[in-house]
């Protein structure tokens, strides 16, 4: 992977979330769906009140995707704040989509706590540059939070191969970033339906 283009973005500690606005099979309507780490969820079932949270504002994240044909889509993140993991100093919980054209999507429709993925680097990957930007955190603190001084460590994304890595401070190397929620059924009318189209 040396010399491959890539974006080095600050990782922060939370727990994965997956937002997923879906068509449902045999029906014209649309389904808001939510996500862990490894199962879907929804506001009775919930992680750390993620499917609650993103619930009150389905309606308006629906209208702001599919005005610019972007469904079906999957809002991969993480969900971080009050509560969950290390908790940044926060009074609320946050979510940080993994893109930044995404997370400029929901802070369009109205969705608040949403943070933007702070790029540490965007160019070919080196060792050497991976260690500068773990330097950086260890040196300054998060980026994402200015002024909470135990960041996580990085996520690294290798765009013509859709693949992501994480390295962290007090955790294993090179590991995947982003495990898929295990659960692959079809969404039915027993989801969430938002709109019909």
């Amino acid at each position: 992977i040396e010399n491959l283009y890539c974006h080095i973005t600050e990782k922060v500690d939370g727990s994965n979330g997956l937002l997923e606005i879906c068509n449902i099979e045999n029906s014209i309507a649309c389904a808001l769906r939510f996500g862990s780490r490894n199962r879907y969820i929804s506001p009775a079932d919930d992680n750390m009140g993620f499917a609650k949270f993103f619930m009150q504002y389905g309606e308006n994240i629906f209208e702001n995707f599919v005005e610019d044909n972007l469904l079906p889509i999957q809002i991969y993140g993480e969900w971080f704040g009050k509560g969950i993991q290390r908790g940044y100093g926060l009074a609320e919980k946050h979510f940080m989509p993994f893109s930044e054209f995404l997370a400029t999507k929901l802070i369009d429709a109205g969705v608040p706590n949403i943070k933007m993925p702070v790029t540490l680097h965007s160019g070919k990957f080196s060792i050497a540059t991976l260690d500068g930007c773990m330097n950086k955190l260890k040196d300054e603190g998060s980026q994402v939070i200015p002024g909470y001084n135990r960041p996580e460590g990085v996520v690294i994304y290798f765009p013509t191969s859709n693949f992501r890595l994480k390295e962290t401070f007090e955790g294993p190397k090179w590991k995947d970033a982003i495990p898929k929620p295990k659960h692959d059924k079809k969404p039915t009318t027993e989801d969430i339906p938002i709109c019909e189209t």
